[in-house]
């Protein structure tokens, strides 16, 4: 027999509970080693209770621990259905059922969660090296049912069953956790219209799934008070609009389709109107922390720094006092309470602020390229009506008897020169827009400038012609 084969077949002969030792000592086998005897390595399954963002922990029920490394006493710290402490140390890597990096502000009490652990059996304390929310989990174990003090129905003289027990019915209303979309909001009721995408847990006994079936539209009440974010940041009812993406935890009655919301996490950013780009001129990293960001307009704004917002350098994670004053900086932000508030910002890298740079320069040459060209625009706009003025004096002068002969040769030669003008204009106003564009922007720039010159030169020579032919007529008038 094959030693595959052979393995198998002694596990799967053992009972049940041998099996599940052996799957247990293994799991324990793959956990790190315990760092004293008085501490110990798990792994865990729970529901979130209650968080607390600002002292980096939560609370969370324990569902069921699945493997463990170490000292002894994990038992004894997590048993099932107790509730406990857990501390979320800065820079533990926490992820959503995606995988996807989150942080402690935006978890939401009643999802469930996977946690590795180091428990100190003596102080009680569970510190989390790792958390995923979100994730499927170990239902709570089942108690034992106690015998009953009042005993069963006996058979009626008759010989048949005493009265069957009637069902209860599955409850109308439950507190759950839901993903929907904002149809509607009015702030001054505090009343939105919704429509439900996804449950994702709850209490209350109620089987959410059939309780908020997605595509459900209900009316949710939204209580003064109660905790409303976007992408972690406090916001207020005012500042969500319709079409917003949210998670909340709402009580729901199912017969009437109305809701009162105890926690909204409004994940839609708000792209279009809250990003801010720059130069940094000025940053505090003691509090109040905020950053002052001036755009190339001249405007200057300051932002306040939150716990929640995440700084940037280039693409790598990073802190506050590793910004410089000088380099270009965008920031993601929302306005709460007339405060604007960074959700993100993104400082350039050395190499990317060099590159910024030299665009810049080019950007500013291309811009006093564009003013010259709307001035010579304009100059010849305006030799053109006094040109078309001559003609009309020309030909009431000719009306007259009088020779014009010379100052319609004058008037032709103006006519031609401007026609060779507004040509070497838009040869110009070709060259100085393939500035930005250009692979090599400084030999683009030279050549609009060249063009520009030649321009200039085209507009003097008309306005000279125009100059011409007005003395011609003075004379002929006389």
């Amino acid at each position: 027999m094959p030693t595959a084969i052979k393995r198998f077949s002694i596990i799967s002969g053992l009972p049940i509970a041998g099996a599940m030792f052996i799957a247990g000592l293994i799991a324990a086998t793959l956990l790190p080693a315990a760092v004293s005897a008085d501490t110990a390595i798990a792994g865990f399954s729970g529901k979130v209770v209650s968080v607390n963002a600002g002292a980096n922990s939560f609370s969370g029920e324990v569902r069921a621990v699945y493997a463990g490394g170490g000292g002894a006493g994990v038992g004894g710290v997590l048993p099932p259905g107790k509730t406990v402490q857990v501390q979320v140390p800065p820079g533990t890597p926490l992820t959503n059922v995606r995988g996807l990096p989150i942080t402690l502000a935006e978890v939401q009490a009643g999802v469930f969660f996977n946690a590795t652990v180091k428990i100190d059996t003596v102080s009680k304390t569970v510190t989390a090296s790792k958390v995923q929310f979100g994730g499927r989990i170990a239902p709570l174990p089942t108690p034992t049912p106690s015998p009953s003090p009042n005993p069963s129905p006996s058979p009626t003289p008759s010989g048949s069953p005493g009265p069957t027990p009637t069902s209860t019915p599955a409850p109308q209303t439950a507190t759950v956790n839901f993903a929907g979309k904002i149809d509607s909001i009015d702030a001054a009721t505090r009343v939105a219209q919704v429509t439900v995408r996804a449950v994702y847990g709850g209490t209350g006994g109620a089987r959410f799934g059939a309780l908020l079936p997605p595509g459900t539209r209900i009316t949710l009440t939204v209580p003064a008070g109660i905790p409303i974010t976007r992408l972690g940041v406090p916001i207020t009812l005012d500042d969500v609009k319709a079409g917003d993406v949210f998670n909340a935890r709402a009580t729901i009655n199912r017969a009437a389709k109305t809701g009162v919301a105890s926690s909204i996490q409004v994940i839609t950013p708000r792209i279009t109107e809250n990003i801010f780009t720059g130069t940094l001129t000025a940053f505090s990293a003691v509090d109040p922390k905020s950053v002052t960001v001036k755009d190339k307009a001249g405007t200057e704004q300051v932002f306040s720094i939150i716990p929640t917002t995440q700084v940037y350098i280039g693409k790598v994670r990073g802190a506050l006092d590793q910004l410089i004053v000088g380099r270009s900086v965008a920031v993601a932000f929302v306005t709460t309470g007339g405060t604007k508030q960074a959700v993100k910002v993104v400082m350039a890298t050395e190499q990317l602020q060099v590159r910024v740079d030299k665009f810049f320069a080019m950007d500013a040459v291309a811009k006093r390229g564009e003013r010259g060209v709307q001035v010579l625009g304009a100059s010849l706009n305006r030799l053109d009506k006094i040109i078309a003025k001559q003609e009309a004096v020309i030909n009431d002068l000719k009306t007259q008897g009088k020779d014009t002969a010379n100052a319609e040769s004058l008037l032709a030669q103006s006519k031609r020169d401007l026609a060779a003008a507004r040509t070497s204009l838009d040869d110009t106003r070709a060259k100085v827009a393939a500035i930005s564009t250009a692979s090599d922007p400084k030999a683009a720039a030279e050549a609009a400038r060249t063009s520009m010159r030649a321009t200039s030169a085209a507009t003097k020579k008309v306005a000279q012609d125009v100059k011409n032919t007005q003395a011609e007529i003075k004379r002929v008038s006389q």
